[in-house]
């Protein structure tokens, strides 16, 4: 069955999905259904996890269930199968992105952002801030961390950083809270006349040239010290320093391809070292964002490896693979995992780095990073299963195994 809307939360550990009739959470390395609940009188748009918790954002789809609507946010309590809040937003939400502590709404023209308690007990609206038409929801959050920063931004003091498109084509603005030591952000600035404190906490930086094109994708990386961002040209992806705190700063332009593709997902591996991302031509790429001198991919191509740092051409990724998905959103995301492995009566534990593809149909696709790759650059995943969302049932089960037996078709 079709998907209404899959995402990864903030861990890559978790993916729900809602859909018409309700919403499912999984946990995705190994592949497993965790819940999935049905509504009487409709579904939703957005169904968004709090971090690892078992409260969701969800936003009413068309139809909705009776209580919730497509112009507000409930945050539910999945455990109790109850209402905690209702954030009414009086127009249709285009976009949600949970954090702990945090929720960003997503409206055509705004964006709408709040802090909220780590137990729930309380929200608070922040700050909200104009973009140009933005249907698609473009937006990107970075987890509540410490970013070491220079400039304007006193080092080693927690932030947020959100970034969405700017009131000018093609332009970015990063909005940037500030915290207190422990993170929890009830830092005490000094309150300019005639302005809500929370609204001090936050300042907002205005790049209007980031790219000749419309925005198409944003993604922050975990600490938000980099930003990648793709047009809807699609066949550069920059990559941004937020550290400055005043400006964003070009580091360096990868290069998707050469022809116009729309990007559906970036994201970044934990340590910012791997970029991938997916688009409509159906292949996923892995970027590397070391110096090419000392990669630790060299294992992996290394003649592909070189950088190539100039604004012409862009440096192309190490690796790649076709989804054969004919066009139909993809959505990728890196994360680390505790893998559990049996071998007759010992069970081992190991921690590994995997790259996540899941398409609209629910196939679920694995691969432990860095991949192997044939001399062409193309690699296979070592797990595919398949949800069949919006029932009980996860398909497939081929635990960790290779795939060789899939015919991989060349792309001349």
């Amino acid at each position: 069955g079709m998907v209404g809307r899959v995402s990864l939360n903030e861990e890559r550990r978790c993916l729900t999905c809602a859909s018409e009739r309700g919403y499912g959470i999984y946990l995705s390395v190994p592949l497993e259904r965790y819940c999935w609940r049905s509504f009487a009188g409709g579904g939703f748009s957005f169904a968004e996890l709090f971090g690892q918790s078992r409260v969701l954002a969800l936003v009413g789809g068309r139809p909705s269930p009776c209580g919730f609507s497509e112009s507000s946010i409930v945050l539910w309590d999945d455990e109790s199968s109850r209402r905690l809040w209702e954030l009414k937003l009086f127009s249709p939400i285009v976009g949600v992105i949970t954090r702990r502590g945090f929720l960003a709404a997503v409206l055509e023209n705004k964006l709408v952002l709040y802090r909220i308690a780590h137990d729930f007990s309380w929200v608070r609206l922040e700050r909200s801030l104009e973009t140009l038409a933005n249907p698609s929801g473009i937006c990107t959050m970075s987890s509540p961390t410490t970013l070491s920063a220079s400039s304007v931004v006193d080092k080693n003091i927690p932030w947020l950083v959100a970034a969405f498109p700017s009131l000018k084509e093609g332009g970015i603005r990063l909005a940037l809270r500030k915290m207190d030591k422990g993170g929890e952000g009830e830092v005490s600035l000094p309150a300019s006349r005639g302005s809500r404190p929370e609204e001090d906490r936050w300042f907002v930086v205005t790049h209007d040239d980031a790219h000749k094109h419309p925005i198409a994708h944003l993604a922050l990386n975990r600490d938000g010290s980099y930003l990648a961002s793709a047009s809807r040209s699609g066949e550069l992806i920059r990559l941004w320093g937020t550290q400055q705190g005043t400006s964003l700063v070009l580091m360096r332009e990868l290069r998707r391809g050469s022809t116009a593709a729309a990007i559906y997902s970036i994201s970044f591996s934990a340590k910012s070292d791997i970029l991938c991302c997916s688009s409509d031509s159906g292949t996923v790429h892995l970027f590397s964002l070391q110096p090419a001198q000392s990669s630790l991919h060299a294992r992996s191509n290394s003649y592909l490896m070189q950088a190539v740092n100039s604004v012409q051409s862009g440096q192309r990724g190490f690796a790649q693979t076709e989804m054969k998905t004919g066009g139909a959103p993809v959505l990728c995301g890196i994360g680390n995992f505790t893998i559990e492995r049996r071998r007759r009566n010992v069970v081992t534990e190991r921690q590994e780095e995997r790259l996540i593809v899941v398409t609209s149909t629910g196939e679920v696709c694995t691969c432990l990073l860095p991949p192997s790759t044939d001399r062409d650059g193309f690699f296979k995943f070592d797990s595919r299963r398949s949800i069949n969302f919006g029932t009980e049932d996860i398909l497939s089960d081929d635990e960790f195994v290779s795939d060789e037996s899939d015919d991989q078709e060349d792309d001349d």
